[in-house]
């Protein structure tokens, strides 16, 4: 996890499932207790499951709630990507999550 003035950054890589979701969850909360403003860095995961995919959307309601903003570090692809098609997550410019996968 990196911190700039406004900006607090979670890199997450290998694999991103269920075993490690309560260690993903304490990242987020830790992160989200630091700043107003998270981006998430998956380009170094292995795995991603739903799990992980429930935590990002579960940080986003939270840190949006206290009027700041959650994105990832660039648009959904390569493992991302096909868990959310896996999980038809990409539901074309209509579902309420697909700003957050296709701008980054």
């Amino acid at each position: 996890m990196s911190l700039d003035e406004d900006t607090v950054t979670i890199a997450c890589s290998g694999e991103l499932t269920l075993p490690r979701a309560e260690e993903l969850r304490d990242s987020f909360l830790s992160a989200l207790g630091q700043s107003r403003s998270v981006v998430i860095d998956v380009t170094e995961a292995s795995e991603i499951d739903l799990s992980f995919i429930q935590l990002i959307l579960a940080a986003r309601t939270s840190v949006e709630r206290r009027g700041g903003s959650l994105r990832l570090v660039s648009p959904a692809d390569g493992v991302l990507a096909s868990t959310l098609r896996a999980a038809g997550l990409t539901g074309g410019p209509f579902s309420p999550d697909s700003q957050l996968w296709i701008e980054g």
